[in-house]
Protein backbone atom coordinates (compact mmCIF):
# COMPACT_ATOMS: atom_id res chain seq x y z
CA UNK A 1 0.00 0.00 0.00
CA UNK A 2 1.41 3.38 -0.98
CA UNK A 3 2.20 5.72 1.86
CA UNK A 4 0.11 8.90 2.14
CA UNK A 5 1.55 12.20 0.88
CA UNK A 6 2.60 14.33 3.81
CA UNK A 7 3.53 17.99 3.94
CA UNK A 8 6.52 19.28 5.86
CA UNK A 9 5.76 21.40 8.95
CA UNK A 10 7.24 24.81 9.73
CA UNK A 11 9.65 23.22 12.24
CA UNK A 12 11.15 21.04 9.49
CA UNK A 13 9.46 17.82 10.56
CA UNK A 14 6.84 15.69 8.86
CA UNK A 15 3.73 14.73 10.78
CA UNK A 16 1.01 12.24 10.06
CA UNK A 17 -1.85 10.86 12.12
CA UNK A 18 -2.47 7.16 12.58
CA UNK A 19 -5.86 5.73 13.45
CA UNK A 20 -5.60 3.50 16.52
CA UNK A 21 -9.25 3.12 17.46
CA UNK A 22 -12.68 4.75 17.68
CA UNK A 23 -14.15 6.82 20.48
CA UNK A 24 -17.05 4.70 21.86
CA UNK A 25 -19.14 7.79 22.66
CA UNK A 26 -18.75 10.01 19.58
CA UNK A 27 -17.79 7.35 17.05
CA UNK A 28 -14.93 9.56 15.88
CA UNK A 29 -11.54 7.97 15.12
CA UNK A 30 -8.68 8.31 17.62
CA UNK A 31 -5.67 9.44 15.56
CA UNK A 32 -2.51 10.38 17.51
CA UNK A 33 0.35 11.95 15.50
CA UNK A 34 3.81 10.62 14.68
CA UNK A 35 6.74 12.79 13.55
CA UNK A 36 9.95 12.46 11.58
CA UNK A 37 12.50 14.61 9.76
CA UNK A 38 12.20 12.49 6.61
CA UNK A 39 9.25 10.80 4.94
CA UNK A 40 10.84 7.42 5.53
CA UNK A 41 11.25 8.22 9.22
CA UNK A 42 7.65 9.35 9.76
CA UNK A 43 6.23 6.41 7.77
CA UNK A 44 8.36 3.97 9.75
CA UNK A 45 7.04 5.56 12.96
CA UNK A 46 3.48 5.10 11.67
CA UNK A 47 4.11 1.42 10.94
CA UNK A 48 5.62 0.95 14.40
CA UNK A 49 2.60 2.63 15.94
CA UNK A 50 0.31 0.17 14.17
CA UNK A 51 2.47 -2.71 15.36
CA UNK A 52 2.27 -1.39 18.92
CA UNK A 53 -1.51 -1.20 18.56
CA UNK A 54 -1.59 -4.83 17.46
CA UNK A 55 0.53 -5.81 20.47
CA UNK A 56 -1.73 -3.81 22.83
CA UNK A 57 1.07 -1.46 23.90
CA UNK A 58 0.73 2.21 24.85
CA UNK A 59 0.65 4.29 21.71
CA UNK A 60 2.61 7.39 22.61
CA UNK A 61 5.98 9.05 22.07
CA UNK A 62 7.77 12.03 23.53
CA UNK A 63 6.44 14.35 20.81
CA UNK A 64 2.81 13.46 21.51
CA UNK A 65 0.63 16.48 22.20
CA UNK A 66 -1.46 16.64 25.36
CA UNK A 67 -4.72 16.81 23.43
CA UNK A 68 -3.88 13.56 21.62
CA UNK A 69 -2.48 11.82 24.68
CA UNK A 70 -5.63 12.68 26.65
CA UNK A 71 -7.70 10.68 24.13
CA UNK A 72 -5.34 7.73 24.35
CA UNK A 73 -5.33 7.90 28.17
CA UNK A 74 -9.14 7.97 28.28
CA UNK A 75 -9.49 4.96 25.97
CA UNK A 76 -6.87 3.00 27.91
CA UNK A 77 -7.98 3.77 31.47
CA UNK A 78 -11.71 4.56 31.66
CA UNK A 79 -14.17 1.92 30.51
CA UNK A 80 -17.18 3.25 28.54
CA UNK A 81 -19.29 0.94 30.72
CA UNK A 82 -18.62 3.38 33.56
CA UNK A 83 -20.97 5.79 31.82
CA UNK A 84 -21.00 8.55 34.40
CA UNK A 85 -17.22 8.57 34.95
CA UNK A 86 -16.47 8.28 31.23
CA UNK A 87 -18.79 11.18 30.38
CA UNK A 88 -17.25 13.30 33.16
CA UNK A 89 -13.66 12.75 31.99
CA UNK A 90 -14.66 13.16 28.36
CA UNK A 91 -16.27 16.53 29.11
CA UNK A 92 -13.18 17.78 30.95
CA UNK A 93 -10.92 16.71 28.07
CA UNK A 94 -13.10 18.27 25.36
CA UNK A 95 -14.03 21.50 27.18
CA UNK A 96 -10.84 22.31 29.10
CA UNK A 97 -7.80 20.20 28.21
CA UNK A 98 -7.96 20.26 24.42
CA UNK A 99 -8.81 23.97 24.00
CA UNK A 100 -5.99 25.00 26.36
CA UNK A 101 -3.32 22.32 25.78
CA UNK A 102 -4.07 20.78 22.39
CA UNK A 103 -0.78 21.86 20.81
CA UNK A 104 1.51 21.53 23.83
CA UNK A 105 3.73 18.45 24.03
CA UNK A 106 3.12 16.19 26.99
CA UNK A 107 6.84 16.46 27.77
CA UNK A 108 6.84 20.27 27.80
CA UNK A 109 3.77 21.31 29.81
CA UNK A 110 4.56 23.31 32.96
CA UNK A 111 2.93 23.63 36.37
CA UNK A 112 2.18 27.32 35.78
CA UNK A 113 0.21 26.53 32.61
CA UNK A 114 -1.96 23.98 34.40
CA UNK A 115 -2.39 26.27 37.42
CA UNK A 116 -3.52 29.11 35.15
CA UNK A 117 -6.35 26.97 33.78
CA UNK A 118 -7.36 25.83 37.28
CA UNK A 119 -7.50 29.45 38.44
CA UNK A 120 -9.49 30.49 35.35
CA UNK A 121 -12.12 27.79 35.95
CA UNK A 122 -12.23 28.61 39.66
CA UNK A 123 -12.71 32.34 38.95
CA UNK A 124 -15.87 31.46 37.01
CA UNK A 125 -17.30 29.99 40.20
CA UNK A 126 -16.98 26.41 38.88
CA UNK A 127 -15.09 25.06 41.88
CA UNK A 128 -16.06 21.44 41.42
CA UNK A 129 -15.13 21.57 37.71
CA UNK A 130 -11.75 23.02 38.67
CA UNK A 131 -11.22 20.16 41.12
CA UNK A 132 -12.13 17.54 38.53
CA UNK A 133 -9.93 19.23 35.90
CA UNK A 134 -6.94 19.18 38.26
CA UNK A 135 -7.61 15.54 39.20
CA UNK A 136 -7.83 14.55 35.53
CA UNK A 137 -4.59 16.35 34.64
CA UNK A 138 -2.81 14.66 37.55
CA UNK A 139 -3.94 11.25 36.32
CA UNK A 140 -2.98 11.98 32.71
CA UNK A 141 0.44 13.32 33.72
CA UNK A 142 1.01 10.39 36.05
CA UNK A 143 0.31 8.03 33.15
CA UNK A 144 2.71 10.02 30.98
CA UNK A 145 5.34 9.77 33.72
CA UNK A 146 4.92 5.99 33.81
CA UNK A 147 5.28 5.95 30.00
CA UNK A 148 8.58 7.85 30.38
CA UNK A 149 7.20 10.83 28.47
CA UNK A 150 8.02 13.49 31.07
CA UNK A 151 10.38 13.93 34.00
CA UNK A 152 7.82 14.70 36.67
CA UNK A 153 4.09 15.12 37.24
CA UNK A 154 3.78 18.88 36.97
CA UNK A 155 0.04 18.78 37.59
CA UNK A 156 0.64 17.35 41.05
CA UNK A 157 2.45 20.56 42.03
CA UNK A 158 -0.64 22.72 41.46
CA UNK A 159 -2.78 24.08 44.27
CA UNK A 160 -6.05 22.36 44.95
CA UNK A 161 -9.05 24.72 44.57
CA UNK A 162 -10.64 25.66 47.86
CA UNK A 163 -13.92 23.81 48.13
CA UNK A 164 -16.09 23.57 51.18
CA UNK A 165 -18.47 20.68 50.73
CA UNK A 166 -21.88 21.07 52.30
CA UNK A 167 -21.94 19.01 55.46
CA UNK A 168 -24.36 16.12 55.21
CA UNK A 169 -26.36 16.23 58.41
CA UNK A 170 -28.03 12.95 59.29
CA UNK A 171 -31.76 12.89 59.88
CA UNK A 172 -32.68 13.66 63.47
CA UNK A 173 -34.81 11.26 65.49
CA UNK A 174 -37.76 13.58 64.90
CA UNK A 175 -37.16 13.51 61.14
CA UNK A 176 -37.03 9.71 61.20
CA UNK A 177 -40.42 9.76 62.95
CA UNK A 178 -41.71 12.04 60.17
CA UNK A 179 -40.48 9.58 57.54
CA UNK A 180 -42.29 6.73 59.28
CA UNK A 181 -45.52 8.72 59.58
CA UNK A 182 -45.46 10.07 55.99
CA UNK A 183 -48.15 8.86 53.60
CA UNK A 184 -45.93 6.95 51.17
CA UNK A 185 -46.81 4.47 48.45
CA UNK A 186 -45.37 0.94 48.96
CA UNK A 187 -42.48 1.39 46.52
CA UNK A 188 -41.68 4.84 47.92
CA UNK A 189 -41.62 3.55 51.50
CA UNK A 190 -39.50 0.55 50.57
CA UNK A 191 -36.92 2.73 48.83
CA UNK A 192 -36.67 5.10 51.80
CA UNK A 193 -36.36 2.25 54.30
CA UNK A 194 -33.70 0.42 52.27
CA UNK A 195 -31.51 3.55 52.38
CA UNK A 196 -32.37 4.57 55.95
CA UNK A 197 -32.46 1.22 57.79
CA UNK A 198 -30.13 -0.88 55.60
CA UNK A 199 -27.70 1.83 54.44
CA UNK A 200 -28.06 1.02 50.74
CA UNK A 201 -26.87 3.36 48.04
CA UNK A 202 -29.50 4.61 45.59
CA UNK A 203 -28.28 2.30 42.79
CA UNK A 204 -28.10 -0.69 45.14
CA UNK A 205 -31.71 -0.19 46.26
CA UNK A 206 -33.07 0.38 42.75
CA UNK A 207 -31.21 -2.69 41.47
CA UNK A 208 -32.78 -5.13 43.96
CA UNK A 209 -34.66 -8.18 42.75
CA UNK A 210 -37.41 -10.02 44.62
CA UNK A 211 -36.26 -11.34 47.99
CA UNK A 212 -37.23 -14.90 48.87
CA UNK A 213 -35.17 -15.58 51.98
CA UNK A 214 -34.47 -13.75 55.23
CA UNK A 215 -31.31 -12.07 53.93
CA UNK A 216 -30.75 -9.06 51.74
CA UNK A 217 -28.03 -9.76 49.14
CA UNK A 218 -26.39 -6.79 47.43
CA UNK A 219 -24.82 -8.03 44.20
CA UNK A 220 -25.61 -5.46 41.50
CA UNK A 221 -26.66 -1.87 40.96
CA UNK A 222 -29.12 0.11 38.87
CA UNK A 223 -27.68 2.85 36.68
CA UNK A 224 -29.05 5.27 34.13
CA UNK A 225 -27.05 7.03 31.44
CA UNK A 226 -27.42 10.48 29.95
CA UNK A 227 -30.05 9.22 27.48
CA UNK A 228 -32.37 8.22 30.36
CA UNK A 229 -31.93 4.51 29.56
CA UNK A 230 -31.72 2.41 32.74
CA UNK A 231 -29.68 -0.78 33.04
CA UNK A 232 -28.40 -3.20 35.66
CA UNK A 233 -24.68 -3.41 36.28
CA UNK A 234 -23.83 -6.91 37.45
CA UNK A 235 -21.36 -5.66 40.04
CA UNK A 236 -21.39 -3.20 42.90
CA UNK A 237 -19.52 0.10 43.18
CA UNK A 238 -16.54 -1.74 44.72
CA UNK A 239 -15.80 -5.36 45.60
CA UNK A 240 -16.74 -4.51 49.20
CA UNK A 241 -20.20 -3.58 47.96
CA UNK A 242 -21.05 -7.27 47.72
CA UNK A 243 -22.63 -8.04 51.06
CA UNK A 244 -25.33 -10.04 52.77
CA UNK A 245 -27.43 -8.41 55.47
CA UNK A 246 -30.15 -9.34 57.90
CA UNK A 247 -33.33 -7.40 57.25
CA UNK A 248 -34.62 -4.73 59.62
CA UNK A 249 -38.28 -5.28 60.67
CA UNK A 250 -39.43 -2.00 59.09
CA UNK A 251 -37.82 -3.04 55.82
CA UNK A 252 -39.34 -6.52 56.01
CA UNK A 253 -42.85 -5.05 56.34
CA UNK A 254 -42.28 -2.65 53.44
CA UNK A 255 -40.76 -5.44 51.36
CA UNK A 256 -43.75 -7.74 51.92
CA UNK A 257 -46.13 -4.94 50.92
CA UNK A 258 -44.35 -4.41 47.60
CA UNK A 259 -43.85 -8.08 46.77
CA UNK A 260 -47.49 -8.87 47.47
CA UNK A 261 -48.77 -6.41 44.89
CA UNK A 262 -45.73 -6.32 42.62
CA UNK A 263 -45.00 -9.52 40.67
CA UNK A 264 -42.05 -8.32 38.60
CA UNK A 265 -38.47 -9.52 39.05
CA UNK A 266 -37.12 -6.10 39.98
CA UNK A 267 -38.72 -4.39 42.95
CA UNK A 268 -38.43 -0.93 41.42
CA UNK A 269 -39.82 -1.52 37.95
CA UNK A 270 -42.88 -0.28 36.11
CA UNK A 271 -46.07 -2.30 35.69
CA UNK A 272 -44.75 -3.73 32.42
CA UNK A 273 -41.62 -4.99 34.18
CA UNK A 274 -39.21 -2.44 32.75
CA UNK A 275 -36.73 -0.73 35.04
CA UNK A 276 -37.65 2.77 36.16
CA UNK A 277 -35.76 5.50 34.32
CA UNK A 278 -33.73 8.33 35.81
CA UNK A 279 -36.60 10.75 35.24
CA UNK A 280 -39.05 8.37 36.92
CA UNK A 281 -36.72 8.12 39.90
CA UNK A 282 -36.67 11.91 40.19
CA UNK A 283 -40.47 11.84 40.28
CA UNK A 284 -40.39 9.13 42.95
CA UNK A 285 -38.04 11.18 45.10
CA UNK A 286 -40.12 14.36 44.69
CA UNK A 287 -43.19 12.48 45.91
CA UNK A 288 -41.23 11.17 48.90
CA UNK A 289 -40.05 14.67 49.84
CA UNK A 290 -43.58 16.02 49.41
CA UNK A 291 -45.07 13.36 51.69
CA UNK A 292 -42.46 14.01 54.39
CA UNK A 293 -43.07 17.76 54.14
CA UNK A 294 -46.81 17.27 54.56
CA UNK A 295 -46.20 15.00 57.56
CA UNK A 296 -44.19 17.87 59.06
CA UNK A 297 -47.12 20.26 58.62
CA UNK A 298 -46.08 21.82 55.34
CA UNK A 299 -47.92 22.24 52.08
CA UNK A 300 -47.16 20.16 49.01
CA UNK A 301 -44.48 21.97 46.97
CA UNK A 302 -45.77 20.35 43.79
CA UNK A 303 -47.75 22.52 41.38
CA UNK A 304 -47.55 26.27 40.81
CA UNK A 305 -49.13 27.53 44.00
CA UNK A 306 -46.92 29.13 46.61
CA UNK A 307 -45.95 26.52 49.17
CA UNK A 308 -44.91 26.57 52.79
CA UNK A 309 -41.75 24.53 53.26
CA UNK A 310 -41.40 22.91 56.68
CA UNK A 311 -39.25 19.81 56.29
CA UNK A 312 -35.74 20.36 54.95
CA UNK A 313 -34.80 18.96 51.56
CA UNK A 314 -32.26 16.16 51.43
CA UNK A 315 -31.06 13.46 49.04
CA UNK A 316 -31.24 9.69 49.42
CA UNK A 317 -27.58 9.75 50.44
CA UNK A 318 -28.57 11.56 53.65
CA UNK A 319 -30.61 8.46 54.55
CA UNK A 320 -27.55 6.25 54.06
CA UNK A 321 -25.47 8.67 56.14
CA UNK A 322 -28.13 8.50 58.86
CA UNK A 323 -27.83 4.70 58.94
CA UNK A 324 -24.06 5.00 59.41
CA UNK A 325 -24.63 7.53 62.21
CA UNK A 326 -27.09 5.22 63.96
CA UNK A 327 -24.51 2.41 63.84
CA UNK A 328 -22.01 4.72 65.51
CA UNK A 329 -24.40 5.55 68.35
CA UNK A 330 -25.27 1.85 68.65
CA UNK A 331 -21.58 1.10 69.40
CA UNK A 332 -20.80 -0.81 66.20
CA UNK A 333 -17.06 -1.01 65.67
CA UNK A 334 -15.33 0.22 62.51
CA UNK A 335 -15.10 -3.17 60.81
CA UNK A 336 -18.77 -3.96 61.44
CA UNK A 337 -19.85 -0.60 60.06
CA UNK A 338 -17.50 -0.83 57.07
CA UNK A 339 -19.04 -4.17 56.09
CA UNK A 340 -22.66 -3.06 56.49
CA UNK A 341 -22.00 0.15 54.53
CA UNK A 342 -20.14 -1.72 51.78
CA UNK A 343 -17.15 0.62 51.96
CA UNK A 344 -13.88 -0.56 50.40
CA UNK A 345 -11.65 1.83 52.36
CA UNK A 346 -11.93 1.73 56.14
CA UNK A 347 -10.54 5.29 56.16
CA UNK A 348 -13.95 6.44 54.86
CA UNK A 349 -15.62 4.82 57.86
CA UNK A 350 -12.95 6.15 60.21
CA UNK A 351 -13.41 9.70 58.93
CA UNK A 352 -17.14 9.52 59.61
CA UNK A 353 -16.62 8.10 63.11
CA UNK A 354 -13.94 10.70 63.88
CA UNK A 355 -16.29 13.49 62.81
CA UNK A 356 -19.09 12.05 64.96
CA UNK A 357 -16.70 11.75 67.92
CA UNK A 358 -16.01 15.48 67.68
CA UNK A 359 -19.68 16.34 67.30
CA UNK A 360 -20.95 14.16 70.14
CA UNK A 361 -18.10 14.93 72.55
CA UNK A 362 -18.20 11.36 73.79
CA UNK A 363 -21.94 11.36 74.50
CA UNK A 364 -23.83 8.54 72.85
CA UNK A 365 -27.39 9.10 73.95
CA UNK A 366 -28.80 9.81 70.50
CA UNK A 367 -30.88 7.34 68.50
CA UNK A 368 -31.35 5.34 71.71
CA UNK A 369 -34.57 3.85 70.37
CA UNK A 370 -32.70 2.19 67.52
CA UNK A 371 -29.66 0.87 69.37
CA UNK A 372 -31.15 -2.43 70.67
CA UNK A 373 -32.92 -3.08 67.35
CA UNK A 374 -29.76 -2.55 65.28
CA UNK A 375 -27.65 -4.70 67.57
CA UNK A 376 -30.19 -7.50 67.63
CA UNK A 377 -30.76 -7.57 63.86
CA UNK A 378 -27.19 -7.15 62.65
CA UNK A 379 -25.20 -8.60 65.56
CA UNK A 380 -27.78 -11.12 66.83
CA UNK A 381 -27.39 -9.58 70.27
CA UNK A 382 -30.39 -9.51 72.59
CA UNK A 383 -30.82 -6.66 75.09
CA UNK A 384 -30.74 -9.15 77.97
CA UNK A 385 -27.33 -10.41 76.85
CA UNK A 386 -25.99 -6.84 76.76
CA UNK A 387 -27.29 -6.19 80.26
CA UNK A 388 -25.61 -9.32 81.56
CA UNK A 389 -22.33 -8.25 79.97
CA UNK A 390 -22.60 -4.88 81.63
CA UNK A 391 -23.03 -6.49 85.04
CA UNK A 392 -19.94 -8.68 84.75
Amino acid sequence: MAERKIKKRADGRYMRRVKIGTDPITGKPIRPPVYGYTLAEVNAAARELRDQRARGEILVNKSTLIGDYADVWLAANISPNRKKSYAQYKAIIEKHIKPRFRYIKISEVKTSQIQTEITAIESEGKIRTAIIFRMTMIQIMNSALNDDLCFRNYAAQTKKPSYEATEKKPLSEHEIDLVESADLEPQERLFVYLCLFQGLRKGEALGLRRVSGDKLEITQVWQCGSENKPSIKSQTKTSSGYREMNIMPQVKTALDAVQTSHKNLYLFSNEDGRLITGEQYKGLWRRIQTAINIAAGGVSPMGRRKSIQVAREFSSHYLRHTFCTMLYYADFDLKQTQYLMGQSDIKTTLDTYTHLDKMSLGKKDKYAKWKPILREIFLNEKESKRSQKGNL
